[in-house]
């Protein structure tokens, strides 16, 4: 689906968007999105790898400062 990350007081919120949004500053699959979220591989080498769409620098600015600055680690075992 469509999510929209916003930034406002301080929150990150995200909520999805109803209908197709061809508006999108960022596209990716949930599988890009998710080894961005944990780090691995970082965001710019998905962006290199074109595993993400940037129609708006400013939208990526937003994306790369929301995400976690550092590799997640967890002590699970998947």
């Amino acid at each position: 689906g469509t999510w929209r990350i916003t930034v406002e007081a301080g929150n990150v919120l995200a909520s999805t968007v109803v209908g197709a949004s061809d508006s999108a500053d960022v596209s990716a699959d949930i599988q890009a999105l998710s080894q961005a979220f944990w780090g691995t591989p970082s965001l710019e080498a998905l962006r290199r790898a074109g595993r993400l769409t940037v129609a708006n620098e400013a939208g990526y600015e937003l994306l790369s400062r929301v995400l976690p600055s550092v590799p997640v680690y967890t002590l699970d075992h998947f």
